[in-house]
């Protein structure tokens, strides 16, 4: 059994819903996972290093990225398929299922799963393609790639309705298994003493109520909302402050001139991550309205969580805005310029609560998680 990526480096995404996944599903059957990755010549060689590193079972390959030569590695993937006898695999995303599903049109794959990450279509026309050429051929793709499988991964129910409105799906043949993160010993509450000496060295003292945005600056994520929201939170709440985990933005540097003893900004180590959102009490997912963000699976979301943070999320992300309003931990926002609730200080018993939900739902050993990867395996069979 192979899973096989197609364009993506490594990052701390790539080391979460790929290698790790991998490695779980080698504690669920009695066979190696194989990773096949092919990734852009550009730093080829320090993402090879990376990825063989952190997964020992992996082949990593350079590849031919545009959109004119994309399909041209193809014959390098058979060539591998037919070396190490392989036929079975899980594709991340659409070009890495279509690919493969050229290769089973051949003979030389027998068994093609999807593993839906989001709305290919929707996130390159609404976010990737500023010239908004080429969107019929990513709806053939996609189309292709979802009615085409024999068996799909989908991180959220709403995907799984994006595909049926969209492409007309219709079978079952599918399991939901949200963007999980992997809980361990480190994933335990920090003490009231560490929390106060963390936030001070931060800037803020023992009573301020600390939001944090941790993760990347593409468009999606949707800055120029966050920031009304912060600009209303800062400015209705001289006791709150906010925790950047980003590299630096322009709309960071706006708001640490106009709040700039609530606000603070650190770009650190994946493995440090944990360490501050610990010290914090709500994790914000602040987004737009639009399809990409409507099916998406923020890895963030479970982050959040684990760590012990209520969320603060949109309306219409994936699940989730749901998941928060049914499970009571935080605020699912519809309109930015009603803020209808206030932000208290999270007591350690909340943040418990929060945490056993993150193990619960979105952890990959987690009883309902490791059920969908059996039926994965038993579909891969």
């Amino acid at each position: 059994m192979t899973y096989f990526t197609f364009g993506e480096g490594y990052s701390g995404v790539y080391q979460s819903q790929v290698i790790e996944v991998c490695e779980y599903l080698n504690q669920l059957t009695d066979v190696n996972i194989r990773l096949i990755s092919f990734v852009s010549i550009r730093n080829f060689f320090a993402n090879r290093k990376k990825i063989k590193e952190n997964y020992t079972y992996s082949i990593v390959i350079p590849m031919l990225p545009k959109a004119s030569t994309w399909k041209l590695n193809l014959p390098i993937l058979v060539i591998l398929s037919i070396f190490l006898k392989e036929k079975k695999f899980i594709c991340r995303n659409v070009k890495a299922t279509v690919l493969v599903l050229y290769m089973k049109k051949i003979g030389w794959a027998k068994i093609v799963c999807m593993d839906g990450r989001g709305a290919y279509a929707a996130e390159q026309t609404e976010y990737l393609n500023k010239e908004k050429t080429n969107t019929e051929l990513y709806s053939y793709l996609e189309k292709k790639a979802v009615l085409g499988s024999d068996f799909r991964i989908a991180v959220s129910t709403q995907l799984v309705r994006y595909w049926k409105k969209n492409y007309s799906y219709q079978g079952d043949d599918h399991v939901i298994i949200p963007c999980t993160v992997k809980a361990n010993d480190t994933t335990k509450a920090f003490s009231n003493e560490k929390c106060v000496r963390a936030k001070k060295d931060l800037g803020f003292s023992n009573s301020d109520i600390l939001m944090v945005y941790s993760g990347s600056l593409a468009e999606w994520q949707s800055f120029d909302l966050l920031n009304s929201f912060l600009e209303k939170m800062l400015r209705n709440n001289s006791h709150s402050g906010i925790l950047f985990l980003s590299k630096n933005h322009e709309t960071i540097e706006k708001l640490t001139r106009e709040f700039p003893r609530q606000v603070a900004r650190r770009w650190v180590e994946p493995d440090e991550v944990y360490d501050y959102l610990s010290v914090c009490d709500y994790g914000l997912l602040i987004r737009e309205e639009s399809i990409t963000n409507r099916v998406a699976a923020p890895t963030k979301f479970a982050e959040y969580l684990l760590a012990g943070l209520s969320i603060v999320i949109s309306e219409s992300i994936g699940d989730y805005s749901d998941f928060v309003r049914i499970n009571k931990c935080g605020y699912a926002v519809k309109k930015l310029d009603e803020l209808d609730f206030k932000l208290d200080t999270l007591t350690q018993k909340k943040k418990d609560k929060n945490q056993q939900l993150a193990k619960n739902y979105f952890t990959k050993k987690s009883k309902i998680n490791t059920e969908k990867y059996k039926i994965l395996i038993k579909m891969l069979a």
